[in-house]
């Protein structure tokens, strides 16, 4: 099984070595396509032999079979006292200027919802994954970025929070009990 389907992969070339992939939580490069298994190197080095059959059978992602132009995304909310304008203005400026974000397909950001704590964005970008480029690594730089220039324009980033409304019609009733540690009396 493993055999044939090690020639399948071979003959029709769905993932070539060099190839970033992703397979059952599996993510990693492809550096070797054998006869019975593929091994695949992940990003914290460690090295997973996949037997063919499971390549053919599966669903398998190849985020750069036919080039390695890749979308990424992430949302980040702001407080519902933020200044929208700004806030697209800042992201965007963040997000073209970085050094390893494509400028064709141009990056985005969009204001997408009202959320139940925040405004919520959502900004999208290209990388270009040929150049062992760490699209995790490119993220966190744009989030510190982010940090850095909300802070600066003192925007805050939203957290969850609850407003709670007592009904006042009745006195509310408070006790107060000692614990039961409490050795004072």
């Amino acid at each position: 099984k493993n055999l044939m389907s090690g020639v399948m992969l071979l003959l029709e070339r769905p993932l070539r070595i060099g190839d970033l992939i992703e397979l059952d939580g599996v993510q990693g490069t492809v550096i070797n396509i054998g006869i019975r298994s593929v091994t695949i190197r992940g990003g914290n080095g460690v090295e997973t032999l996949v037997p063919n059959s499971v390549l053919i059978e599966q669903k398998l992602t190849n985020w750069t079979y036919s080039n390695n132009m890749v979308r990424f995304q992430f949302s980040i909310g702001v407080d519902y006292n933020s200044p929208v304008e700004r806030v697209r203005e800042l992201l965007h400026d963040i997000i073209t200027t970085h050094a390893h974000v494509l400028k064709d397909p141009y990056p985005e950001v969009s204001f997408d919802d009202f959320g139940a704590d925040s405004l919520v964005f959502n900004v999208y970008y290209w990388l270009d994954l040929g150049a062992d480029l760490g699209p995790r690594k490119i993220a966190s730089e744009l989030r510190f970025a982010i940090i850095k220039a909300f802070n600066d324009a003192q925007i805050n980033i939203a957290f969850p929070q609850r407003d709670i409304h007592l009904h006042t019609n009745n006195p509310l009733r408070v006790q107060v009990t000692p614990l039961d540690d409490d050795k004072s009396g």
